[in-house]
C-alpha cells in the first residue's frame, strides 16, 4: 500500500515540477497551522508560554521539514511520523536497508541543526 503511495507522489511530483511555479515576492508569517509536526513531549497546557514556545519550534522544525531534500524528508516522515521499521522503510523505498539508516541520520541531523540554532537565537 505503501510502496504505491509513494510511487503516485512521485508521479504527482513530477507532474507538478512539469507545471511553472508563482513564488510570491513576500510571505505571510501566518502560515499554514496544519503541518505536519506537532508539539507534543513537555508540553502539560499550563504554561502558556511553554505553549507558545512549543508551537513556535514545531512550525520551524515543520518548515525545516518541508525544505529537506526528497530523499531525506521522506524517511523522516516514514520513520517519525508514520512509526514504520527501518525494514518496512526499506521494502517501501526500494533502497538498502544501510541507504535509509543513512538517509534518516542526515534528515536528524539537519533538523537538529535547525532546531538548536532557533534555540540559540530565542535564548539570546
Amino acid at each position: 500500500m505503501f510502496i504505491i503511495a509513494r510511487r503516485l507522489a512521485l508521479d504527482e511530483r513530477k507532474r507538478q515540477q512539469m507545471q511553472p511555479t508563482v513564488i510570491p515576492w513576500e510571505t505571510d508569517d501566518e502560515e499554514d497551522t496544519s503541518g505536519t509536526i506537532e508539539p507534543r513531549s513537555g508540553v502539560d497546557g499550563t504554561n502558556p508560554q511553554e505553549i507558545v514556545i512549543a508551537r513556535e519550534l514545531a512550525r520551524v522544525l515543520d518548515r525545516a521539514l518541508r525544505d529537506l531534500p526528497h530523499e531525506f524528508r521522506e524517511v523522516a516522515i516514514l520513520r517519525d511520523v508514520e512509526g514504520m521499521s527501518y525494514e518496512e522503510m526499506a521494502a517501501v523505498l526500494d533502497c538498502p536497508l544501510g541507504t535509509v539508516k543513512s538517509r534518516l541520520s542526515t534528515a536528524r541531523k539537519r533538523l537538529q541543526q535547525v532546531a538548536l540554532e532557533w534555540m540559540g537565537e530565542k535564548k539570546a
